[in-house]
């Protein structure tokens, strides 16, 4: 294995700790454990809803197949990015920093063979755990494949417009949410609402990075869904799919409690307002952050002291 040309052997065959280390610290920085944070968040809201019946030992069991199975996944996922991404990202500073085989001090074949290892890593978790025709198992696979088809070739889905988007808002949205609910038992019909509209959510926030790195991604010929629109279309985009957002989580609001209508309600009244002067760059967006984890906290307590009852005075 290559980890860089300044690393170099000891003639002797005997190796430092620090030599030990290092490569294992550049596989780690590889599968970016840092950018987890929101992808983690999103399998844990499903877990959480689809789990609220579930006994003590149940929960305990359930939830170490989620940290298991979820850690390798996305493991799997920013590794072969990383593979398949060095070119563009030599370019760009920021994204140089994240992809240590865009700098050199990972070797493409490593960095392909530990992302490999950590897909089939998981893959066999959930068969050992789940049933092979489990829902858990269908839907971890399909998290596999959409994230390898996203990445790399011949398909390289976030190449291609609009399927970038689109393929996105399942592996890193949709399908990641449903993956965490079965885990912690069958997927009750009200759940499927609540993926789309992760789904929509996760479409939204791949397009704001788009035009966030639209210059560089212009500069560069990288092919994205804001640089294929153009940037005031991309914008325009945006706040589309904002309002769709709104929308939606105001409609989500009839199956579990009227009042939780009130934070989609007001934030899409707020966008309508200021069509114009939201853009990609807007403060606004960090506060529909906000506004969204807001809505699934008050939906989450709702599906527990619904499986609870006198838990939470809801």
């Amino acid at each position: 294995m290559v980890y860089g040309g300044c690393a170099a052997r000891r003639r002797s065959g005997s190796r430092s700790p620090r030599e030990l280390v290092q490569p294992a610290a550049l596989l780690y920085r590889n599968a970016r454990v840092r950018d987890w944070r929101a992808y983690i968040a999103v399998g844990a809201l499903g877990y959480l809803h689809g789990s609220p019946g579930l006994s003590a030992g149940e929960l305990a069991q359930s939830a170490v197949a989620l940290a298991a199975t979820l850690a390798l996944y996305l493991a799997f996922a920013f590794s072969i990015n990383n593979c398949f991404d060095v070119d563009c990202d030599r370019l760009q500073q920021r994204k140089l920093a994240k992809n240590p085989v865009a700098a050199g001090l990972v070797s493409f074949r490593t960095g392909l063979a530990l992302s490999l290892c950590m897909a089939s890593a998981g893959l066999l978790l959930t068969l050992v755990w789940f049933q092979p025709a489990s829902t858990p198992s269908a839907v971890y696979l399909a998290l596999l494949a959409l994230a390898g088809f996203y990445s790399s070739p011949p398909l390289r889905l976030k190449s291609v417009p609009p399927f970038d988007l689109l393929s996105h808002s399942l592996f890193f949205g949709g399908l990641l949410y449903l993956y965490g609910a079965s885990v912690g038992g069958e997927l009750p019909a009200p759940l499927l609402p609540i993926a789309l509209s992760v789904s929509l959510y996760s479409a939204i926030l791949e397009l704001r990075n788009h035009l966030e790195d639209f210059q560089a991604d212009a500069g560069a010929g990288v092919r994205t869904a804001a640089t294929w629109l153009g940037y005031e279309r991309a914008e325009t985009v945006l706040r589309a799919l904002l309002a769709w957002h709104w929308a939606c989580l105001t409609a989500l609001s009839a199956l579990f409690h009227p009042y939780t209508s009130a934070i989609p309600a007001a934030a899409l009244i707020y966008l309508l307002a200021r069509w114009r002067g939201i853009g990609a760059s807007s403060s606004y967006l960090r506060a529909a952050d906000l506004a969204t984890c807001a809505f699934y906290a008050a939906v989450t307590l709702l599906l527990i002291s619904a499986a609870a009852p006198g838990v939470l005075p809801l």
